[in-house]
């Protein structure tokens, strides 16, 4: 059942990537909100595929071919928690990266964004940001994150893309203790 599953592979990316890791309930709780939205990157059989899951709507799943096109499959919401689908197989690949954003009115915000420790460097992080930004860029005006003050290669990853920096909160983060970075993106 993929979504069983996305979530524990995720909460597991969670665990081994941030000090202060949302469990499996949160990223449940974060699933059955309307406005958030969740992609991930496996690979298998040398195919990669990023799946797009918002609840109630068609999930997408773009599968880089070896023309490196990448080619667009929907399968129905409710498919991703059906045991025997095509979806269902997602369990036994691992996900090597993953995205969580919220979409509301006309901003988003990406709230998590993580890459599994062997698989970085290899572009998966930015190829996340590119879909994400791509998907919600018709209904958003301006997107937002927010990331510790020391974490320079996804400060890198995100100026890189075009994000700026609007603000630091003091002391936001916890565990340890430290500054948060703002940034916005404008899609105008």
């Amino acid at each position: 059942m993929l979504l069983k599953d996305m979530v524990n592979q995720i909460a597991a990316l969670e665990a081994s990537t941030f000090s202060d890791a949302w469990s499996k309930e949160s990223l449940m709780d974060t699933l059955d909100k309307d406005y958030n939205i969740i992609f991930f990157m496996c690979t298998y059989e040398g195919i990669s595929r990023i799946y797009r899951i918002k609840k109630n709507q068609d999930v997408l799943c773009y599968e880089k071919t070896s023309d490196e096109n990448w080619n667009l499959r929907v399968f129905d919401y409710k498919d991703i928690s059906q045991e025997g689908t095509s979806c269902d197989q997602v369990k036994s690949w691992g996900i090597e990266g993953y995205i969580v954003a919220n979409l509301i009115c006309d901003e988003t915000e990406l709230l998590r964004i993580a890459v599994d420790e062997t698989k970085r460097g290899k572009g998966i992080g930015s190829t996340l940001m590119e879909f994400y930004l791509n998907d919600v860029s018709d209904e958003c005006e301006k997107a937002f994150l927010e990331v510790r003050a020391s974490n320079q290669g996804a400060r890198g990853l995100y100026e890189n893309i075009g994000y700026q920096e609007i603000s630091k909160r003091t002391a936001y983060y916890n565990n340890p203790i430290e500054d948060g970075i703002i940034y916005q993106y404008d899609f105008l």
